[in-house]
C-alpha cells in the first residue's frame, strides 16, 4: 500500500497477563494456541532477538487501513514479544528485520501449545 503517516501509535505498556484463564460458553469446544514468551525467546536465535530489539518495524493494518508507527517487537528487560497476526498486519521495515520477524513467527507457530476449551 502507498505510504501514509501512522495513525495508531505505539505505547510501550505491557498488556500481557501473568496468568490467563480461558473459558467458553459455546456448546462446541474451541481450540486456542498458547505461547510462552520465555520459551519463544529461548528457542529463537540470539542474533534475531538482538536485531528485533534495536530495529523498529512498522505494521500496516489491512482491516483498519492504517499504519502503526515503527516500534521494536522485542523489549529489553521484558519477556514479552509483540507478535502481530500476519493475516491482518503486514510488517514493514529493513529486509533483515523482516526476515528475523518472519523466523520469530515461524518459531512461535512451531512451539505454541494447542489447548481445547469449552
Amino acid at each position: 500500500p502507498p505510504y501514509d503517516a501512522p495513525k495508531r501509535f505505539y505505547r510501550p505498556e505491557t498488556y500481557v497477563a501473568d496468568f490467563v484463564v480461558v473459558t467458553s460458553c459455546a456448546s462446541e469446544p474451541s481450540k486456542v494456541d498458547v505461547l510462552d514468551f520465555r520459551e519463544l525467546r529461548a528457542a529463537s536465535s540470539q542474533q534475531d532477538m538482538a536485531l528485533l530489539r534495536c530495529t523498529p518495524i512498522s505494521f500496516f493494518d489491512t482491516e483498519a487501513r492504517q499504519r502503526l508507527e515503527p516500534m521494536p517487537v522485542v523489549h529489553e528487560g521484558s519477556c514479552v514479544v509483540d507478535l502481530w497476526p500476519l493475516e491482518r498486519f503486514e510488517p514493514e521495515g529493513s529486509p533483515e528485520a523482516l526476515e528475523a520477524y518472519c523466523r520469530l513467527h515461524a518459531t512461535s507457530k512451531r512451539i505454541c501449545h494447542r489447548v481445547e476449551v469449552g
